[in-house]
This record gives structure tokens, sequence and C-alpha cells, in this order.
């Protein structure tokens, strides 16, 4: 952290000309706190201060400090970029053989040009945190309000308790007719407070499935962005074997008179590395929120093939998992002619016929596997629930906690694996 905020403080000793000329695009910037954003344009950036101008022409000047760490960073590279070169400069031809190989140079260390894409991937997956957490908020607010319900239930049941035995102590018609009009009272609260907590539970177990997808599309986008992040990796491996490459920095060692790193990882693609290891710490855990459907049983939110999420009963005593056949046509899941027809016992003791297929993958929070066998059902188990079976669930280890409605899952290492 002190490096950065050094590196900051270096970045801010020099002024970065031309910008009036070269002017960046909009692009979104953040309070320091992260309670505001905005839309602007930058306009100049000098010892520490910025000049911001938004869509609608009104421009703002603020110190640093006052934006979030990221725009700071993206300022440090900024001026980085456009510092000179003591020694020379990088000529028009130069810069554009690096373009054509996906790079570009600032100060003394190669880049990938797409690092940018890391950055607006990470960007977007911040802001659906962001949302994430909004509506986290909400479904805590509503499972508070419905704790309360429930113990003014006991506390008037507590009443009740005390009602009739003041009821069965009553000496004369006047305080019997008494107590039985407070008891009247009281079940009546009972009654509408218990019709509140069922109307209540509904909406907290619809939050919570929504709160579920919400996240999935969380840890989808931040897989994504890991891909993304590794790819950079590969591309380098392959660059460091390159001779055109290799001729190309010589030559411009030669124009800036300096030594110029190896391609590996630039300092900006190592920030928003941290930045990602950052988001990968809050979404990539091991425990998965299920969702109670109020009869005893969870749903989990999970993406089959990669496409949006559904909801399934996680169910360890199904040995596949299922779907009826109107489930796996809203999510483009095909049965195709080798699909083989199986037989299968459900919960009532009845037996249905189904298609047995292979899904490319079954993805849970983090938690992915390949290959996952999967029934569909026939026609006749129209009403019948998705069942996430032990196809999926057996290539991990878990455990369901139903008092707090969790699926703990750890992944099963294979043999000859650290």
């Amino acid at each position: 952290m002190r490096m950065t905020i050094c590196f900051f403080a270096f970045c801010c000793l020099f002024i970065v000309q031309g910008l009036a000329t070269a002017q960046e695009d909009f692009r979104e910037w953040t309070s320091a706190g992260g309670k505001h954003s905005f839309e602007a344009q930058l306009l100049s950036f000098e010892d520490g201060k910025v000049e911001l101008k938004g869509r609608d022409g009104k421009v703002k000047k603020l110190d640093l400090k006052q934006l979030s760490s990221a725009d700071q960073e993206h300022l440090a590279e900024v001026g980085a970029a456009e510092k000179p070169s003591e020694a020379g400069e990088v000529t028009a031809a130069q810069k554009e053989k690096l373009k054509e190989l996906g790079l570009k140079l600032s100060r003394d260390e190669l880049s990938f040009l797409d690092e940018r894409d890391l950055k607006t991937a990470l960007s977007g997956s911040l802001k659906t945190k962001k949302n994430l957490l909004g509506f986290e908020v909400k479904l805590q607010k509503l499972r508070l309000a419905e704790l309360q319900i429930q113990n003014q239930i006991v506390m008037l049941k507590q009443k009740d308790v005390q009602l009739n035995a003041g009821l069965a102590g009553a000496t004369g018609a006047r305080e019997n007719n008494k107590f039985i009009a407070m008891l009247n009272a009281n079940n009546s609260q009972i009654q509408l407070l218990a019709k509140d907590l069922k109307d209540l539970g509904a909406k907290v177990r619809e939050g919570q499935s929504f709160v579920n997808k919400a996240r999935d599309e969380f840890v989808k986008q931040v897989l994504e962005v890991r891909k993304l992040s590794d790819s950079f990796d590969a591309k380098a491996e392959t660059l460091a074997k390159d001779e055109k490459l290799l001729a190309l920095v010589g030559e411009i060692e030669e124009s800036l008179g300096q030594e110029i790193k190896p391609l590996a990882e630039s300092r900006s693609l190592a920030r928003s590395r941290s930045n990602l290891a950052k988001l990968e710490s809050i979404v990539l855990t091991d425990t998965i929120q299920l969702t109670d459907d109020g009869s005893g049983t969870f749903e989990a939110t999970v993406s089959i093939n990669g496409y949006k999420a559904i909801e399934l009963v996680v169910d360890s005593g199904a040995s596949l998992v299922c779907m009826p056949a109107k489930m796996a046509e809203e999510i483009g899941v095909e049965v195709g002619p080798e699909a083989r027809t199986i037989q299968m016992t459900i919960a009532d003791g009845s037996v249905i016929s189904g298609k047995l297929i292979i899904l490319e993958s079954v993805r849970m929070g983090k938690f992915k596997a390949e290959n996952v066998e999967c029934a569909i059902l026939g026609p006749e188990a129209v009403n019948a629930p998705g069942l996430l079976g032990m196809s999926f669930l057996g290539n991990f280890k878990f455990e369901l906690d139903a008092s707090k409605g969790e699926l703990k899952m750890m992944t099963i290492e294979s043999e000859g694996k650290k």
C-alpha cells in the first residue's frame, strides 16, 4: 500500500500535457467512499488536482484523494503513458509495430493493449457486487421483520396462557366474559400476525432466490474475469519467443538508450489481478446459501451448460440430476435421438420414464462439474421438481446444514494432486 501511495505521489510531480488536444473518452469515475459515481472526461491532472468534464458540460475540480483507488491508479497510468522519455522517444513506426503485436510501451515496460478489457470487466463485476450487496441488505431487513413477527407471536401465545389461567379462576359472569373478550382479541392478533408471517415468509423465499441468482451472476462474471486474466500469461509465453518482438525491443532500446523489461506482468496488470483476488475472496466461498421452499426441502441456484441460472432441489438421495422436459426446453437442453430411455422411481413410489443425457457442465457457485449425467423426465412428470442429484454432488464433499439453509462444499482432490 505504501509503495502504491508513493507511486501516486511521484505521478503527481509532473503535469500531463496535451490533454486538451488528446482527451480521454468519457469513463465512469467513483468517489473515494464508493457512494457516488459519474461519467466524465479527463481534462487535466496536475499536482494532485484533477479536472473532469461531465456530459452536461460542467467541470469538476477535485483532489486526487477524493477519487477511488481504481481511479487514482488510472490517473497514474495516464501520467506514466504521457511522460516522455529522458533519453529519447519511441518512433511512430515502432509504436505501430507494437500495436500489431497487441502491445504498448509504458515507461520501461511492455503491456498488453487489451489489459483495459480486464479493467472494464473488473469494473462491471464491481457494479454487480454493489447491486448484490443492496439486494442482500433488503433481504436481511425482510428476515429481521420476519423474526420480529415471530417474537410477537411467541409473546401473544404466552399471554394466551395467562388469560386462560385467569379465565379458569374467574369468579363471576362479568369477570368470565372479560377474560373471554381478551382471549378472543389476543387470538385475533395471533391469527393476523400468522398471516403476515406467512406472507413475509414467501417474500423472504422469493428474495433469497433472487439474491442467489444475482450472486450466481456475480460469480459467473468473476470466473470470466479470471479466465481473461489468465489468458495474458499464455500470450506472454508465446510472445516471449517471437523473433519480431525481440528484434523490435532491441530497436526501441537503442532509440531510448535504456533497457526494456522482458514482457511479463505489467504494473497495471498486477494491480488488476490484485483487485480480482479481492473479488474472488468475496464470492468464491465454500458455503452455498440455499432457498427454503417452506416444505423442508432446499433449492440451489445452478447454471446448466453456462446458461442462465435455474433452481434445483438439493437431493442427495437422487442418483442423477433430473429435470422435467419443460424446464430442459426452457434452458435450451436438447434430448437427441441417441438418448437412452431409463426407468426411475420417484418420491411417491411410482415409476416414470426418462431420457438419459450428458450435460456439458453444471455449476453451483464456484463448484463446477463437466459431463454430468442428467435424466430428462417424461411428459407424465408435469409437476415434478428439478433435482440436483449425486451425478453432480458426488464430485464434491458436501454437508447440508438445514438450520442455516447452507450447503458446505469442498472439492475432492484427484489422486496425486496436492
